[in-house]
C-alpha cells in the first residue's frame, strides 16, 4: 500500500471519523432528546392518566347527577301531582265549608224564626192562661145564671101553670079590691 494511498485512507478514515464522531454526536444528542422525550411522554401519558381518572371521575359525578336530577325530577312530578291532590282536596273542602256555611244561615233563620214563634206562642199560651182563669170565672157566672134561669123558669112554670089553673082566685080578687081603693104613691 502506498504512502499516498495510505495517507488518503487516513484523511478518509479521519473523516470518516469525524463523520462517526458527528454521528455519535448526533446520536448522543439524539438518545438526548429520545430520552426527553420519552420523558415528556412518561409526564404526558402521567397527565393523561390522570386526565382519564379525572374524566372517569367527572363522568361518574356527571352520571350521579344525572340520577339525582332523573330522581329530583320524578320527585317533582310526584310532588306536583300531589300538590295537584291537595289543590282539589282544598277546592272541595272550600265547596263543603261554603254549603255548610249556607246550611248554618239557614239552620241559624229557621232557629231565630223558631225562636220568634216559640216567643209568640208563649206569650199566646199566656193570654189563654189568662183567659182560661176568666173563663173559669166566667163559667162559675154562667152556671150561677143558668141556675138562676132555672130557677126563674120554674117560678115562670109554677106561675103559668097557676094562672091555667087558679087554686086560689079569691086570694087575687081580694087583692085586686082592696088595692084599688088605695092611692098610688
Amino acid at each position: 500500500l502506498s504512502p499516498v494511498c495510505l495517507g488518503s485512507l487516513r484523511r478518509a478514515a479521519i473523516i470518516i471519523r469525524g463523520k462517526i464522531e458527528g454521528i455519535n454526536k448526533r446520536r448522543s444528542e439524539a438518545e438526548k432528546i429520545i430520552a426527553q422525550q420519552k420523558k415528556q411522554i412518561d409526564g404526558l401519558s402521567r397527565i393523561i392518566t390522570g386526565a382519564d381518572e379525572e374524566l372517569k371521575m367527572q363522568t361518574k359525578h356527571l352520571n350521579a347527577v344525572v340520577n339525582e336530577q332523573r330522581v329530583l325530577s320524578q320527585q317533582l312530578v310526584e310532588k306536583n301531582e300531589e300538590l295537584g291532590k291537595l289543590y282539589e282536596t282544598l277546592r272541595l273542602l272550600n265547596s263543603m265549608f261554603k254549603k255548610g256555611e249556607l246550611a248554618y244561615k239557614d239552620k241559624t233563620k229557621a232557629r231565630t224564626e223558631l225562636e220568634k214563634a216559640t216567643q209568640e206562642m208563649q206569650e199566646r199560651l199566656e193570654e189563654i192562661e189568662m183567659d182560661k182563669e176568666q173563663f173559669a170565672q166566667l163559667k162559675a157566672m154562667i152556671q150561677e145564671m143558668e141556675n138562676e134561669l132555672l130557677q126563674e123558669k120554674l117560678k115562670v112554670r109554677a106561675l103559668a101553670d097557676e094562672l091555667q089553673k087558679p087554686i086560689n082566685v079569691h086570694r087575687w080578687r081580694r087583692l085586686k079590691d082592696t088595692e084599688s081603693k088605695k092611692p098610688f104613691k
